[in-house]
């Protein structure tokens, strides 16, 4: 189990009588899954981890709710009331490791009990079901190994190198909602989290029920540590589809793509989102033309900083997921200055998200998921099936001498489904 240094349990019970039939290990278990954090952008990641009785029970803790109160009560965990999603009949609670103990640098602790370490073990080995859905990649999948000190030496490096950045900023600012989530702790242990996973071969492997994405550590890594990936021994090198999101939000504007959807092809639970829309006889707009120009010139973020004044090109493209996929209702400078240059295409986007402002989000995501993981990975495992392939979403990563493969293969694809050819980069590790 993953738990932060500063907690202490001995002191903990000493202060705080544990109930009847207490069990460390349960406790650790239970801190452990509300020590999960994931990495949203540009750094941040997530206050709360949804935590569950079924999680739980699955991983020998039967009496959560005991464990779940005893550890709020001592100060170590903290829920404020808030649910993800619904889960059968049952809404999943949201937890996270309160702020005394949050910000410490994170150790594995071996269980002493061997029926629970078993009970874990067997909960995080990736299910047949998950394997079926994707046996090309879980092949290649369970063949990655990392480059155990040199990923070390690199995550510690870069922490120290935030640290140094998060001390010139004011108890103000790294109190202020735009650096709360991005302290340099949350980036570290989410690094030597990943790397003990794989260098232990724990692996991660599941779709997503609502986009069809594919969750793994790789694709929830940081991007600074894919160099220190290896398969056969060999670094990798990564195909990736520039300005995806915008790339594929050109269908949007494309009559035939509905026509051909109309059958709901993607298996996504958004098709109700399509009637929303207008038809296509508003699409030839001049500004429809122009945002689907600087998007296959692959210049959407340089276009994007001039609409908006941004100087820096990645807070561009923070500001381009709160323009595309934030409530209709909410409005910023930025999304502003967007739909005025492009209110046709801010229409379409609003239109998607008249009912559920998600639905722009997951409908993107579940084309993407189509395309790279049924289309490009399938073609690739009949064509190629000597090529071992990861995925990462909106891109592969594969041994360099087949990159140049992937990179056809994945352009043909998109072309054949977006309309329009990507533009596409190999970045070698």
């Amino acid at each position: 189990v993953f738990i932060p240094s500063s907690i202490n349990l001995n002191k903990i019970e000493e202060e705080f009588t544990p109930f009847d039939k207490y069990n460390r290990d349960k406790a650790l278990i239970v801190i452990s899954a509300v020590n999960t954090m994931y990495p949203l952008n540009d750094g941040e990641f997530s206050e709360y981890t949804s935590v569950s009785s079924d999680e739980m029970r699955a991983k020998g803790v039967k009496d959560f709710p005991l464990y779940r109160k005893y550890l709020m009560k001592a100060g170590v965990i903290y829920s404020n009331g808030s649910y993800s999603y619904q889960k059968g009949n049952e809404s999943t609670r949201m937890f996270k490791i309160t702020d005394k103990y949050r910000v410490s640098e994170c150790d594995y602790i071996a269980l002493t009990s061997k029926s629970l370490s078993k009970k874990l073990e067997s909960y995080e080995n990736v299910s047949m079901s998950q394997i079926k859905l994707q046996p090309f990649l879980w092949k290649s999948f369970k063949s990655i190994t990392i480059d155990y000190e040199a990923a070390h030496k690199f995550a510690k490096y870069r922490n120290a190198l935030k640290v140094i950045e998060w001390n010139k900023l004011t108890n103000e600012e790294k109190a202020h909602k735009d650096y709360k989530y991005k302290h340099p702790m949350y980036s570290l242990n989410h690094d030597i989290r990943t790397i003990e996973e794989i260098n232990d071969k724990r692996f991660r492997f599941s779709t997503d029920n609502t986009s069809g994405r594919l969750n793994t550590q790789v694709t929830n890594m940081s991007k600074g540590l894919r160099k220190f990936l290896r398969i056969d021994g060999k670094s990798l090198s990564e195909t990736d589809i520039k300005s995806s999101q915008p790339y594929l939000s050109l269908v949007l504007f494309n009559e035939d793509w509905y026509l051909s959807n109309k059958d709901n092809k993607l298996g996504t639970n958004r098709k109700a989102t399509f009637s929303n829309c207008t038809r296509h006889n508003d699409m030839i707009n001049q500004d429809v033309i122009d945002y689907i120009t600087c998007v296959l010139d692959g210049k959407f973020y340089e276009t994007l900083m001039k609409i908006t004044g941004i100087k820096d090109r990645n807070e561009s493209k923070l500001a381009a997921l709160t323009i595309m996929f934030s409530k209709n209702e909410q409005s910023w400078k930025h999304k502003r200055l967007f739909k005025k240059a492009f209110p046709t295409v801010m229409k379409r986007l609003e239109e998607i998200k008249e009912k559920e402002h998600k639905d722009l989000a997951i409908l993107l995501q579940s084309m993407e998921s189509f395309i790279m993981l049924t289309r490009v990975t399938n073609r690739i495992a009949n064509e190629y099936p000597h090529i071992k392939l990861l995925s990462v979403h909106d891109s592969f990563l594969c041994q360099p001498e087949y990159a140049k493969t992937v990179q056809m293969i994945m352009e043909e694809e998109l072309t054949n489904f977006v309309g329009a050819e990507p533009i596409t980069t190999i970045t070698k590790y």
